[in-house]
């Protein structure tokens, strides 16, 4: 099985999906350049320093994080420091190579990965990723691997086997995101929630906020949210060549509660049987008084 299988996805900005592969070359010789670069970057995220965060943080990647922040109504930038998961120092980790494609790199580690969240961490790898910029390269986003499953890896990797890198998840990645433009602070936090066996989502919802779903089950925050009246979402759905099976198709958007007791609000959905195909899917939802009143509790009786 795929080592991609086990890997890690955080939610605090510090950390990425998968992308696909591209044609990434051996490049060792960026090693001491791409860990200074991190490690004045961590340095940076644990003094809370936002003129240094920012200077060491790919362009792209700091708009991300900055509209999944004003997304959710945290304050930015102070809410991207106020995290219990803290970027591990690369102290005592081993470094298996460094892969590089175009102006996106790669760099693997292995031993114990310290989160700063207590425990014995056990040694597994982790994938920094970098891109060059006008003025350098700066740090991008990581994946962290948990090989509890994969014992047998894990062993070979401590006697310092490095052909795993061949891998896609230890991959460069194969082209650099657009940099996206800010998003407004949204009247409502809105979530979609994505449940695509065997299929390939791509959605847009109010023309800003984009997302790509493959062969998976998860729900991602909506940048600049839901407001009163009409929403636009835009599906394209086809199937996903590398999945084992299809299973059916269903896509929400929920508004989150704003009220402490209140039900989350479905203001969106899709169902498509397994043997169902749809390709472009363009439409609206409304939001309003009575679907919000959807949500609200009652008030309990005296």
């Amino acid at each position: 099985m795929s080592i991609s299988k086990y890997y890690l996805i955080t939610i605090i900005g510090l950390f990425a999906l998968l992308s696909p592969a591209g044609a990434a070359d051996r490049a060792d010789s960026l090693a001491p350049e791409l860990k200074s670069t991190y490690e004045m970057w961590r340095t940076s995220f644990v003094n809370s320093d936002y003129r240094g965060w920012q200077r060491y943080t790919a362009a792209y990647r700091q708009m991300r994080v900055r509209n999944q922040a004003v997304s959710e109504k945290r304050p930015f930038p102070s809410s991207v420091f106020n995290t219990p998961i803290k970027p591990p120092s690369l102290a005592g980790l081993k470094l298996l190579g460094v892969l590089k494609n175009g102006n996106s790199a790669a760099a693997t580690y292995f031993g114990a990965v310290d989160f700063g969240v207590g425990g014995v961490p056990k040694s597994n790898p982790i994938t920094l990723l970098f891109v060059r910029e006008a003025n350098g390269w700066k740090y991008d986003t990581a994946r962290f691997f948990n090989l509890e499953k994969m014992q047998g890896l894990r062993n070979k990797l401590a006697k310092g086997g490095d052909n795993v890198l061949e891998e896609e998840g230890f991959q460069p990645l194969s082209a650099i995101p657009p940099t996206a433009p800010p998003c407004k602070a949204p009247r409502f936090i809105a979530k979609i929630f994505v449940d695509c066996p065997g299929r390939i989502v791509k959605a847009s919802v109010n023309r800003i906020s984009q997302h790509e779903f493959s062969d998976t089950r998860t729900a991602e925050v909506i940048w600049g949210g839901a407001d009163f009246g009409q929403n636009s979402i835009t599906l394209k759905v086809e199937d996903d060549p590398g999945a084992e099976a299809k299973g059916p198709l269903v896509v929400s958007v929920y508004l989150m509660p704003q009220i402490e007791g209140n039900l989350p609000v479905k203001a969106y959905d899709l169902q498509l049987k397994a043997d169902q195909d749809t390709g472009f899917i363009t439409t609206n939802f409304t939001v309003d008084e009575a679907l919000l009143a959807t949500g609200r509790k009652a008030p309990k009786a005296p």
